[in-house]
């Protein structure tokens, strides 16, 4: 009844959010070791790396203990009572979101004369507390793996798949199903549904995988949760300074190509004032730069001959030749930077602060086979991403702590041609853009003989880019999602040895931004005056955005009738944890409620009325959604060594906001046009929902393994995709709630505790994941061709894109401790060495098979399906890692040497790559199921083709179906280096 009391007060007072698991829990009973009698008024401390006393609490009646708001990370915990001697347990693993057992068995201080007694604790293989489907990797786990960052960690994960870089999926749920969060805060953008945070690696200190049956207290998330941790400062002062780099591999005895690797991260941390731990600090940062972002097994400079000409016209610079030789992406480079900060502040024995800023900048480009001969006019992009927050924990009792906190998060992104990207007046081509070369393969290239002239006077059109024959990227997008919480709140109180109770609120303010030029070619034409005077903006779809004419810049715009958007997104939930002999039930409700807060069209039939202009009286406000979402999950032990677990959840999750809005001008001006496809955002789209059952068991095999099993099924409805809507004068495409699914499959992992040396780590998933759509624009082409009267197409269920049936990793780390190893004049020289290898396995992805066409071709072609849709897959994949490391250790100052090897084997394996919503791409040819043939010149027109272009056009069709994009990555083998104090 207090609990509840104080959450009423609480709850009327502020709105807040419930924050993601930052802390977790350390609990257990104290009992005399020799009558097994529960000690009560015992004190249990928890001790930091440091030696001092973090926190700590006393034993009631029955011998239990609870110490709450424990950081991540290794701690000591120690037991004293009048009259029993001290005992420590050490090297204690706190997680985030779970409880840790650490029970005492303490003896007589008569029996023992005084003497303190310590145990070396090793990590429980099986979570007795864990209800759901979650994966647990600590820093320690990462650094000695051949992999950086949480991402890669996340794909490793059984149930998870990495669907060649272009995205994680898990469970079969879409890219945007995954929820990120950083100490506690999201990192989503949710105008697109991504994630384009970066961590510096040896900042995080913990990430939690939850692949299904989460908590109550995440939302906005349908099929999985990643939560990182990241350190903070201790009591005394630590650096981390790290150089990456592949630049030596092309030299010397290996005769590895470079990839233009390096990368330079460091970290330094301790209290703010020396010997004053009450104010720390941890501060890092990251360098990155890219030659090849993305290394391909597949790049070739094959059909260039040594003066880089078809002709007497230059297709390439060197520069690019050159890079194609070495087996170089050219234009396919990346830079970037993160940078991350964290205070504490101890202001009182229960009151904690805690500031921090998290951001990164990265700027890419995309190696594009269509542009192979226009390379400097691939894409290219920009983005950054800043957040801020403030946290403030105040401990009520040993019992209850309350948390106070506010964050701010930004994204932004900008894309376009890789030559002119924001200079918008340089796309400008009065004489028509180059189209295609003469055998319609690629883009037409910039011959360099001529030199550009850029004129921007709309009278002297005849002069824009006169020498730059190439054809321009057609597409510029910027991008700006923001959010606010300015207050949040969340309280976690053991109301009961047996109950321990969350609450919490969640009230997000976003701001959106975007603007996307589909023709900016067209610019020529002049500055946008009004709805019937668009100059070279009619196909300019914008809100929070405007282009100034004058400055040649894109500009904010806060009214208006291209106003930015606003949306409102809130939750509130309430969670409890009920342990009692063994028995876990994890029970919560969440309440979330979306407010699009925008305008829409009133009647879709007649959308611009009888005037055929957009006016007030053609809108209508839009809806807003309440939901409700049960969530039960259920462990117990069946034996000493085996846990039962069982879980069930409804799950809802807003769409992308991008999907919900459109810019009012670009609606008046489109819809009565019939024209080329684009799609609409539609502000009344529901969320989307996913309600997912799963059980299994953890059992402890022997003395040093666990073996996890979870079957698990997943129904989908309301998902997002594009539709024809019928309407006078013409019909448009808009997003709607209908798209439906099912997933169903098997997780099983291993974890075997280091023994002798060696630990491993074993995972496999099966998977059916079916549906009628993959992403919201699979169904563009009916949407384009649909025709006013007809009747829809039945909606099937087919296997998705990332439909992996499946999948297995092998991880194996051989490790020697200090003063370990074979003996050689008193030293030993493989100690703190060990060598890690990583397998990854995985069956091939769906595609629909079709007869032999030209599938390399720009022109204008159709394909014949020779069987359903999605029913063929292409080629398993294998890859093995490898990582071998030496630490040389003198005090508190630690260097480590290592070799990084990626596709140890040099394997030529087939990619995954998405077939997005804009760029309809596999990694196989349809008609072979081959990666780099087509068998098109065998045919009747692939030989007129070769009849009619000669060696010339024939050598280009071969190098243009050899799109290097459809290979795997090469061996690649970096070097690095790492000092730590």
């Amino acid at each position: 009844m207090r609990f509840v009391a104080v959450l009423l007060v609480v709850g009327l007072l502020v709105p807040g959010l419930a924050l993601a698991g930052t802390t977790g829990k350390v609990a257990g009973v104290v009992k005399d070791k020799k009558t097994g009698e529960p000690v009560p008024g015992a004190n249990v401390a928890l001790v930091g790396a440091g030696g001092g006393v973090v926190t700590g609490a006393v034993t009631d009646l029955k011998g239990n203990y609870a110490i709450l708001n424990v950081l991540p990370g290794t701690y000591s915990v120690k037991c004293t009572f009048i009259g029993y001697r001290e005992t420590v347990i050490r090297n204690i693993t706190a997680l985030a979101d779970f409880t840790t057992t650490v029970d005492f068995g303490i003896e007589s201080e008569a029996i023992q004369l005084g003497q303190a007694l310590e145990v070396v604790a090793t990590r429980p293989l099986v979570q007795r507390d864990q209800t759901g489907s979650v994966r647990f990797a600590s820093i320690e786990d990462i650094k000695n793996m051949p992999l950086r960052g949480y991402e890669a960690v996340t794909a490793l994960q059984a149930g998870v798949t990495d669907f060649g870089g272009a995205g994680l999926y898990v469970r079969g749920g879409r890219q945007e199903e995954v929820a990120y969060f950083v100490d506690g805060f999201s990192q989503q953008d949710l105008l697109t549904g991504v994630s384009r945070t970066s961590i510096n690696n040896n900042a995080i200190d913990q990430v939690n995988v939850f692949v299904g049956g989460f908590n109550a207290e995440y939302g906005r998330a349908m099929s999985g949760v990643v939560n990182v941790v990241t350190k903070e400062g201790g009591k005394k002062y630590s650096g981390t300074f790290e150089a990456i780099t592949d630049e030596a591999t092309s030299r010397g005895w290996l005769k590895t190509p470079s990839y233009g690797y390096n990368n330079f991260d460091g970290a330094l941390s301790g209290p703010l004032i020396p010997n004053n731990d009450r104010i720390t600090f941890y501060l890092s940062a990251e360098r990155r730069d890219r030659e090849d972002r993305s290394p391909r097994g597949g790049v070739s400079a094959y059909g260039l001959d040594s003066t880089f000409t078809y002709g007497k016209e230059k297709l390439m610079t060197e520069g690019d030749y050159n890079q194609l030789k070495k087996g170089v992406l050219p234009r396919n480079d990346a830079e970037g930077w993160t940078w991350q900060g964290k205070l504490s502040f101890k202001l009182s024995n229960n009151v904690n602060l805690k500031v921090g800023v998290l951001g990164s900048r990265n700027i890419w480009s995309v190696y594009s086979h269509h542009y192979r001969y226009d390379l400097s006019h691939t894409p290219r992009s920009r983005d950054y991403s800043n957040s801020g927050f403030a946290r403030l924990t105040y401990t009520v009792n040993s019992k209850t702590f309350l948390v106070l906190a506010g964050n701010y998060f930004m994204t932004r992104r900008e894309s376009g041609d890789g030559r002119y990207f924001n200079n918008l007046k340089a796309y400008g081509r009065p004489r028509g853009v180059a189209r295609l070369d003469a055998e319609a393969l690629y883009y037409p290239g910039d011959n360099f003989a001529t030199a550009d002239s850029l004129a921007f006077d709309v009278g002297s059109r005849s002069e824009w880019n006169a020498g730059d024959e190439g054809r321009p990227y057609l597409r510029y997008i910027k991008s700006r999602s923001s959010y606010i919480t300015p207050i949040k709140f969340d309280i976690t109180s053991q109301v009961t040895p047996h109950h321990e109770m969350q609450a919490g609120f969640d009230v997000q303010r976003h701001t959106l931004r975007f603007f996307d030029h589909l023709r900016p070619d067209l610019i020529y034409r002049g500055a946008y005056v009004d709805a019937s005077n668009r100059g070279g903006f009619a196909d300019l779809n914008a809100y929070g955005y405007k282009f100034d004419w004058n400055a040649n810049q894109v500009v904010e715009v806060n009214d208006g009738a291209d106003k930015a958007k606003r949306p409102i997104l809130a939750a509130f939930y309430v969670q409890d944890k009920i342990e009692y002999q063994g028995l876990v039930v994890n029970a919560g409700l969440r309440y979330d409620y979306l407010g699009a807060k925008t305008e829409t069209l009133k009647n879709q039939k007649l959308p611009l009325g009888q005037d055929a202009k957009l006016d007030a009286g053609d809108l209508a406000g839009s809806k807003a959604y309440q939901k409700v979402s049960p969530r039960l999950g259920i462990g117990f032990p069946i034996t000493d060594r085996t846990l039962f677990h069982a879980n069930y959840g409804k799950f809802y999750q807003q769409p992308n906001l991008e999907n919900l809005y459109v810019g009012n001008s670009y609606l008046e001006y489109k819809v009565p046009l019939a024209g080329y496809y684009y799609p609409f955002g539609n502000p009344n789209l529901k969320p989307e929902e996913t309600t997912a059952y799963e059980v299994g068991f953890t059992r402890q095999v022997g003395s040093s393994a666990s073996l996890d099993i979870t079957v698990y099924y997943k129904d989908t409805k309301d998902i997002v995709q594009v539709e024809a809507i019928p309407s006078t004068p013409a019909q448009f495409a808009t997003f709607v709630n209908k798209d439906f699914g099912t997933v169903k499959g098997i997780d099983v992992s291993m974890v075997v505790r280091r023994t002798r040396r060696t630990q491993a780590n074993v995972g496999y998933s099966l998977m059916y994941a079916t549906g009628t759509g993959s992403n919201p624009e699979s169904q563009r082409n009916i949407a384009w061709q649909f025709q006013p009267g007809a009747t829809e197409p039945p909606r099937m269920l087919a296997p998705l894109n990332f439909d992996q049936r499946h999948k297995v990793t092998v991880n194996v780390d051989y490790r020697f401790g200090d003063k370990d190893g074979p003996a050689l004049g008193g030293a030993h020289p493989l100690a703190n060495a060990g060598i890690n290898l990583l397998f990854k396995a995985g069956s091939g992805f769906p595609y629909t098979p079709t007869y032999v066409y030209n599938e390399v071709t720009l022109a204008a072609t159709s394909s014949r399906p020779s069987g359903p849709i999605n029913s063929s897959y292409s080629p398993w994949t294998y890859q093995l890692d490898l990582k071998a490391n030496k630490d040389v250790v003198a005090g508190q100052n630690r260097v480590s040497l290592y070799v990084w090897v990626i596709n140890l084997l040099d394997r030529k394996n087939v990619a995954a790559r998405d077939i997005n919503a804009r760029g309809f791409e596999t990694s196989v040819y349809s008609g072979t199921g081959l990666p780099d043939e087509t068998r098109w010149l065998s045919t009747e027109d692939g030989r007129k083709f070769v009849e009619q272009f000669g060696q010339t056009g024939q050598q280009k069709y071969v190098v243009k179906q050899n799109d290097p994009r459809n290979f795997g990555p090469p061996r690649q083998v970096r070097f690095g280096m790492a000092y730590s104090f």
